[in-house]
């Protein structure tokens, strides 16, 4: 054991190494009763202590590895940082080897937040499960009670047991019975929010809850294309039910004729026709699309609420024999063997369309759209078509680039707000007034409480007192208000306001100075007021050159902004911190010479700023280790992927691809002369982290170059062609197409990344899983996210400070793991180095 100073022995840590000189301790044995004095003369003594030392250290050795570079480096890749610890404080050579002390007091930091993570699991588990069962028999919020069952799965040790607790399966029935409910009167948007956290809940793609929510939002789809005001009024009737704000402008009305424009059953032959040839898991004909082509259609017939729009279908004996005849085609369709052909597929095709006419006769253009829409779905989320009515807007998206003032934009709904209350009411003279901002309720955050909830839950809670924590306008600091339990209070989320969430660097929104927090509160002198976000975006773009004016409000001021819309380049390399200029420090450790890098995105020039981060670094200090992080990245160019592969791996295959049939059709190998030397590596991924981010993380695991952490990535490892199924006759260009799934993506060991129906192996699995609870991870992005914030009015001070307090918070366990396991592997290294040296040395 080693002694320790008195601040370890107060705090339970060891004070800084940065702060204190370097102490070189002895290991100190006390022998109880043993009076050596009077039993054994000096040399004897010594002999005795020895002898007791030697024994004591081959009785440790088996419990406790010696601090080697394999074992080391060994114990941090599995996450057995207790390990690594014990081994510094025993080995005796450790006072020789460089930032031992700073890894210690890591790991000690870390022995400290693993308890909190743990502790705060446990409360915050308990907290939400009693609010659950609170729930449990308050019908017009169960789901509320289910959006706390998922919080509480999130928090539980074990989610298969948990979905076996006997409170979750009654919420789990009632939810069922809520959600017949609102289907038999016709409430699609209820039974479509009810299935989806069924949904959630399970969290199997396989399972039955899965395939009712695709259901049950498709009835939605088809209420929310052909009846616009119908759907609005259905949000507005359940907004009013579960105590929620409703805000019309969030819905636009527009007419259907409008979206299904220039639709033909050209395009309807075409897109099946090349999806039984050319997808991927095409290998039972026609059948399954022309399945799916029918079930499209009975969603349509089976939504109540279109007969205002399709005349037709008030008429129910005949809405009844062209459900019938479609049913009769289903079964045909289910018993035939052999599987059809597309002569046979067409055939049918035109006898639906003829039945049709003499039916209910839809607009023939519901028809081609509906059954196309429907056979696509039946192959994979990634297959999808490309309309006539949203052709250009993708040509445009597939460009890379676009014109505009270069600014992060958002509009969510806002903070639980206390709303207008009547004179002399009990929440007036408990002290609060209209416009508070409730931040916490009896000591927790409200984050993903709804209104209503939040109003029930004030005025029937069960305790004596609810102590509400509020922000209010013109005081600095929160204010504590306790009410009695009982009282009725009106709260609600405003809509949000349109906010610049931070300027890109370099861009003509920057150069304006534009700031975060500030609010767009008019576009070419029209208000932004009832605006969507959406609309936001395409009114602020526009083409190159041009001017656009921007009324900003800054505090009280508003302020008139004319800015000329320019090319905007997305930046998707970040560093640790920014500077006070604005620019990237890209270590997270300069001592240690540790850069992080934050890969977003893959885009045209990723490779090349990776490669100016880490020239920079190399440049400055040096760099001896990285973490790349691409957690939350989603992917983008394959050619960008396969560069940024290569810039760790100087030779052997990144990837390839498989078709239908398994056989390989294409293999991208690296390139010797794009590669950086060589250094630890460690790859932060998550299950948003997809297709690009999984061939970087995946290829570099199968070669030994990375250890990746965090848990396993999304799956999405399938490769989408364009098919035109129409052209423009003016410009022969296509009009509409099919963007099909045609081939798997294998890692160099020959696994497929995509996550198949009914699979369960997919994506890139961590070498350490490190999970984070989703209140884990909501903080850690919202504190990345700050910090990333370009501002023009940073201090120096904070910003050297601010990104660090991520590691000595404990703000974020998957980077904390990755760090801690770069700090090993550099100490064993340079142990193994010292090893060796002392050992060429010797006589």
């Amino acid at each position: 054991m080693r002694l320790n100073t008195i601040q370890q022995r107060q705090t339970g840590r060891r004070p800084r190494p940065e702060h204190r000189d370097r102490l070189r301790e002895t290991p100190v044995i006390v022998l109880k009763e043993l009076h050596m004095n009077r039993l054994f003369p000096n040399h004897w003594r010594l002999m005795v202590i020895w002898v007791v030392v030697t024994v004591l250290a081959w009785t440790w050795s088996p419990l406790v590895p010696a601090a080697t570079d394999n074992s080391l480096t060994a114990s941090a890749v599995a996450g057995r940082f207790h390990n690594v610890l014990t081994s510094l404080r025993i080995n005796p050579q450790i006072g020789d080897i460089e930032d031992v002390e700073n890894l210690i007091y890591d790991l000690e930091r870390h022995e400290e937040h693993r308890q909190t993570w743990l502790t705060s699991r446990r409360q915050d588990f308990d907290h939400v499960m009693q609010e659950m069962v609170a729930l449990l028999e308050v019908a017009h919020l169960i789901e509320d009670a289910l959006t706390f069952a998922i919080d509480a799965q999130d928090l539980a040790t074990n989610a298969k047991t948990f979905l076996e607790d006997p409170r979750v399966v009654l919420l789990v029935k009632k939810s069922q019975a809520a959600a017949k409910r609102a289907e038999r009167a016709g409430d699609w948007l209820t039974m479509a929010r009810l299935h989806q956290l069924l949904d959630l809940l399970f969290n199997d793609p396989a399972a039955t809850h899965h395939e009712i929510h695709l259901r049950a939002q498709r009835h939605v789809r088809v209420v929310r294309l052909y009846t616009p005001v119908q759907y609005k009024q259905m949000a507005e009737q359940r907004a009013k039910r579960r105590g929620e704000h409703f805000d019309p402008q969030m819905f636009r009305e527009y007419m259907w004729q409008e979206r299904l424009g220039g639709i033909t059953k050209t395009m309807l032959d075409k897109a099946i026709d090349g999806a039984e040839r050319h997808h991927i898991e095409s290998t039972h004909g026609y059948g399954p699309l022309l399945i799916g082509a029918i079930d499209a259609l009975m969603i349509l017939l089976d939504t109540r609420g279109l007969e205002a729009e399709f005349p037709g279908l008030r008429q129910l004996h005949k809405v009844d024999l062209f459900r019938s005849y479609l049913q009769g085609k289903k079964n045909e369709i289910q018993q035939v063997t052999h599987g059809l052909n597309s002569i046979e597929a067409k055939q049918l095709i035109k006898m639906i369309i003829q039945t049709n006419r003499e039916t209910v006769d839809l607009d023939e253009r519901v028809l081609y759209y509906e059954m196309t829409e429907g056979a696509v779905q039946t192959l994979d989320k990634f297959t999808s078509v490309i309309w006539p009515y949203d052709a250009d807007h993708f040509f445009k998206s597939t460009k890379g680039k676009f014109y505009g003032v270069g600014i992060q934009i958002s509009m969510s709904l806002g903070p639980l707000t206390v709303q207008d209350l009547p004179p002399n009411s009990q929440a007036i003279h408990a002290g609060l007034q209209a416009g508070d901002v409730i931040v916490k309720i009896n000591g927790h955050t409200p984050t993903g409480y709804s209104a209503g909830y939040v109003s029930w839950r004030i005025q029937h809670d069960r305790g004596s007192k609810i102590r509400l924590e509020i922000e209010r306008t013109g005081n600095s600091t929160p204010i504590e208000i306790v009410l009695d339990h009982g009282l009725k209070l009106n709260v609600r989320r405003p809509r949000g306001e349109l906010t610049v969430k931070s300027p890109l660097r370099g861009t003509p929104a920057y150069r304006a100075d534009l700031r975060a927090d500030d609010k767009i509160v008019s576009v070419n002198g029209q208000s932004t007021e009832d605006w969507t976000l959406e609309r936001a975006v395409r009114e602020i773009t526009g083409d190159l050159d041009t001017l656009v004016t921007l009324g900003i409000k800054r505090g009280q001021k508003i302020l008139k902004k004319d800015i000329r819309r320019a090319q905007i380049e997305i930046e998707s390399i970040r560093g640790w911190q920014l500077e006070p200029d604005d620019t990237w420090n890209y270590y997270i450790d300069s001592k240690r010479r540790i850069g992080y890098v934050r890969l977003s995105q893959f885009i045209p020039r990723s490779e090349t700023d990776l490669d100016l981060a880490i020239n920079q670094m190399r440049s400055n200090r040096g760099l001896d280790a990285l973490i790349l992080d691409l957690r939350f990245n989603p992917g983008g160019l394959l050619k960008t992927a396969i560069d940024v592969t290569n810039r760790f791996l100087a030779k052997g295959l990144i990837v390839s691809t498989i078709d239908a049939e398994g056989n390989q059709t294409s293999a991208r190998n690296a390139r010797p002369d794009f590669c950086h030397p060589q250094i630890p590596l460690v790859i932060l991924i998550n299950q948003t982290s997809a297709s690009a981010s999984e061939i970087v993380s995946g290829a570099l695991q199968d070669h030994n170059l990375a250890t990746i952490v965090g848990v396993r990535s999304y799956g999405k490892g399938s490769v989408q062609d364009l098919f035109a199924i129409a052209t423009n006759d003016s410009t022969s260009e296509p009009s509409a197409m099919l963007k099909l799934t045609t081939h798997y993506y294998c890692l160099p060991s020959g696994s497929k990344i995509h996550r198949r129906p009914r699979s369960s192996h997919w994506g890139v699995e961590p070498d350490l899983e490190v999970k984070m609870t989703d209140g884990q991870v909501r903080r850690a992005l919202e504190r990345r996210q700050d910090l990333d914030v370009l501002r023009k009015e940073r201090l120096s001070a904070d910003s050297q400070s601010d990104a660090g307090q991520i590691l000595e918070n404990g703000i974020d366990p998957q980077l904390e793991a990755a760090l801690l396991i770069l700090k090993t592997q550099l100490v064993a290294d340079r142990l193994t180095l010292a090893q060796n040296t002392d050992s060429t040395v010797a006589p």
